[in-house]
C-alpha cells in the first residue's frame, strides 16, 4: 500500500511505516498550518463514502474463492469491517460526525442511500444502523449506466444543500479502479475547482493502479484536492486499505474540529 500527500500535506500528515505497510492504528499528527484566515473551525464533520457501482465492480472477480462474485463484495465488506473497527468507532464518537453513503457509476447514476443530512453518529447503535444501511443499499448487480464518471459522483455531493456556504468539515472518500478520461476528465477539471472553492477535501483510494501508471497521476491531479491524499491498494487488500484511509480521515477531521486556530 502506498500513500501520496501533497507538499503542504506533508506538514500535517505523519504515519509510521513498517516493511512498507501502513500501520492503521498509529496516531497521525496533523500540523494545521494551512489555516490562515479563520480563528476557529467548525464542529460538524461530514464524511461522504462513495461506493463505485460501475461495470468493472461486477464483471471482475477478486480471487478464485470468490469466482462467482465481483469486486463490489470487497468494497462492501471492507467498509463494513472498517466501521466495526474499535479505533474507527472511537474517532467517530469523538466528534460531531455525520456519515453519508452515495452510490455512483455513469452519467445518470449518483444517489444517496443515507438519509438527507447524513446519519448523525452519537452511539455504537447509530454506527451499526449505518452499516446495515450500506449492506442493504449496495446494488448486487451493475446499474443501467455501468460507465465510470467521477465528476458526476463528486458534483452530486457538492450540490447538496448548504455545502457551498457551510463551515462544516466536508470530506469526500472515493475509491476507484479507473482514472478520469475523455469527457469525464474535462468535466472533472471544473468540478475539482468547485470542490476547492467550497473547501471540500477529496481523498482517493486508487485500486489496482500502480503509482508509476498515468492513471495514478490523473487521479492525483484531477480528483484529489490539495488538502487531500491519495492511496494505492488492491481488491485483495481492500479491507486494510480502506481501514487506513478512514482512520486518516477521522484523525484529520477530529483534530481540526476541536482546535481554535489563530491566523498565521
Amino acid at each position: 500500500m502506498q500513500l501520496y500527500l501533497s507538499q503542504s500535506n506533508k506538514e500535517y500528515y505523519t504515519m509510521l511505516q513498517f516493511f512498507g505497510r501502513i500501520i492503521p492504528t498509529v496516531s497521525i499528527i496533523l500540523m494545521l498550518t494551512f489555516v490562515t484566515t479563520s480563528t476557529a473551525r467548525a464542529q460538524n464533520i461530514h464524511l461522504w463514502l462513495l461506493f463505485d457501482a460501475s461495470g468493472s465492480m461486477y464483471s471482475k472477480k477478486d480471487t478464485p474463492s470468490l469466482s462467482k462474485k465481483g469486486h463490489y463484495i470487497s468494497q462492501l465488506n471492507g467498509h463494513v469491517e472498517a466501521l466495526k473497527n474499535p479505533n474507527v468507532r472511537r474517532l467517530l464518537l469523538n466528534g460531531k460526525t455525520f456519515l453519508h453513503a452515495v452510490i455512483w457509476a455513469g452519467e445518470n447514476t449518483a444517489y444517496e442511500i443515507s438519509p438527507k443530512g447524513g446519519v448523525a453518529i452519537d452511539s455504537d447503535k447509530t454506527i451499526d444502523a449505518f452499516i446495515n444501511l450500506i449492506i442493504k443499499g449496495i446494488p448486487n448487480r451493475t446499474l443501467n449506466d455501468a460507465t465510470t464518471r467521477h465528476h458526476l459522483a463528486i458534483d452530486f455531493v457538492l450540490k447538496q444543500s448548504n455545502i457551498a456556504h457551510s463551515n462544516d468539515i466536508t470530506i469526500i472518500d472515493i475509491s476507484t479502479d479507473e482514472d478520469p478520461y475523455g469527457e469525464d476528465a474535462l468535466k472533472m477539471k471544473e468540478i475539482h475547482t468547485k470542490a476547492i472553492g467550497y473547501n471540500v477535501v477529496i481523498n482517493v483510494l486508487a485500486v489496482d493502479i500502480l503509482k508509476s501508471q498515468e492513471e495514478y497521476r490523473q487521479l492525483a491531479t484531477r480528483v484529489r484536492t490539495p488538502d487531500g491524499f491519495i492511496m494505492t491498494g488492491s481488491f485483495e487488500n481492500y479491507a486494510e486499505a480502506i481501514l487506513s484511509k478512514i482512520l486518516m480521515e477521522l484523525q484529520f477531521s477530529n483534530i481540526i474540529s476541536t482546535q481554535t486556530i489563530e491566523p498565521g
